[in-house]
């Protein structure tokens, strides 16, 4: 077999003989695409076995293109010379959403993987009512705005795994099925049957020694514990997959994707305003807003193809909406013919940030992901001068006392105590863009 190491197409030996037909990964040829190609391209048509030793850097760069290579050798074992979605790995522009199965499955008339990555292509849908009526001089204006965002990709099943493992109620149909060989599978009556199992080793599994739901772990005694590595095993952290075969061929399992749920937030907004008297009112509203996420929300299949080798942060394409709750209660006074004072009040909820943190003892390791984890408030008061035109002045002033707090400024906060290796701490603190006393005033003079 023959292939070359290059450093971005720059430098590259030769060392071997390859076969004289290319057959690629699906039929276990060691020789690189790469390789058969450029001998065929510099000595002809049936030349692509031969074995003369070639040093690229004596070649014309221009004689190099992106079909000489096969997707995964422009991967690079994770260190990606390239990365695309909507095209293909030459810069052909493809059709249609990604097809987890194919990816992981699919090859091409060479006997490569295709890799095909589909475009982001999110599904978003909003309507809303809303109307307006009067009830004892007291004003509402009443609506709901409905939300839907479909993210269209696959998610992971689970953020701990890569790969299909058994859960509590398999593992005890294992059991019955073959007891004298399982014996050793004991399942506490704590546990639930939809609970992950954790065993000792990966390949040979002969103990249990933990579980999981969701984020809390348990010890083989069914007891929550704080930090999972106490159920790890000799060569750390080993749930009971359903095919060590893959593990051990570091081939993902597509069977641990699924499509992404879609999001339905429901938004009501109530707004009134009530008049004490001909010169004064209160007013009030009430308001649930949701963002659609911006960082990090694609899916891309590379992440998860090389996540053994992966250092880099990986997208998490299995994020919610974030969502804001609004309250605002204020007075409002006209002091002279052209001109009225407002004070205000208002609180804001935000909830499912997104923020940087670790999925620590995922298997086959740890990496660094986005989440919907921050939190925050932002609350305070405004008090607001307006005149109209008054002979050749107009004048708006305010002043705004605000406090804003939450556990992350930006979806990047955390990355210090992230890569550091410390837990996924949250700690209440003032935004970066906090302002405690704002002064707003336009002045406008005309003669």
């Amino acid at each position: 077999m023959s292939y070359i190491t290059y450093d971005r197409l720059n430098t590259g030996y030769a060392y071997q003989s390859g076969t004289g037909e290319y057959g690629g990964a699906e039929h276990g040829d060691e020789q690189s695409f790469f390789d058969y190609n450029l001998r065929t391209k510099l000595f002809g048509e049936g030349a692509g076995a031969n074995s003369e030793f070639i040093d690229i850097d004596q070649y014309d760069p221009n004689m190099f293109n992106y079909d000489m290579f096969s997707p995964d050798e422009l991967f690079n074992g994770g260190d990606n010379y390239v990365e695309y979605w909507g095209f293909d790995h030459t810069g052909k522009k493809v059709k249609g959403a990604t097809d987890i199965n194919k990816y992981f499955n699919e090859f091409d008339e060479n006997g490569n993987y295709k890799r095909f990555i589909g475009s982001f292509q999110p599904v978003y849908i909003a309507g809303y009512l809303m109307d307006r009526f009067a009830f004892n001089d007291i004003v509402f204006n009443v609506g709901v705005r409905v939300d839907v965002f479909d993210a269209n990709q696959p998610v992971l099943k689970d953020k701990y795994l890569v790969y299909t493992a058994n859960t509590a109620a398999e593992a005890k149909a294992i059991r019955n099925g073959d007891p004298s060989n399982y014996e050793w599978v004991q399942i506490p009556e704590s546990i639930g049957d939809d609970y992950v199992v954790y065993v000792n080793d990966v390949n040979n599994p002969t103990q249990i020694n933990g579980f999981r739901s969701g984020d809390t772990w348990y010890d083989a005694n069914g007891i929550v514990v704080e930090d999972p590595k106490v159920i790890r095993g000799a060569a750390g952290i080993a749930p009971w997959v359903k095919n060590p075969t893959q593990v051990s061929n570091a081939r993902v399992s597509a069977d641990a994707f699924e499509d992404y749920k879609p999001q339905v937030n429901v938004m009501p907004r109530i707004a009134f305003s009530f008049p004490i008297s001909d010169e004064a009112s209160f007013f009030a509203h009430y308001d649930i807003l949701t963002k659609r996420p911006t960082t990090g929300a694609r899916f891309n299949p590379i992440d998860y193809q090389f996540i053994e080798a992966n250092t880099n942060v990986i997208n998490n394409p299995n994020l919610l909406p974030e969502k804001t709750v609004d309250y605002e209660l204020g007075f409002q006074q006209v002091l002279t013919k052209t001109s009225s004072l407002k004070i205000s009040a208002f609180y804001r909820e935000q909830r499912n940030n997104v923020q940087l943190q670790s999925i620590f003892e995922a298997f086959p390791n740890t990496y660094r992901t986005y989440g919907n984890r921050d939190f925050g408030t932002v609350k305070g008061m405004t008090i607001a001068y307006d005149m109209r035109r008054t002979g050749n002045i107009r004048m708006t002033a305010a002043y705004t006392l605000q406090f804003a707090d939450g556990t992350g400024s930006d979806a990047t906060s955390a990355e210090g105590l992230i890569n550091a290796g410390l837990p996924n701490l949250r700690n209440v603190f003032p935004y970066s863009f906090d302002q405690r006393h704002a002064f707003a005033i336009t002045f406008d003079y005309r003669y």
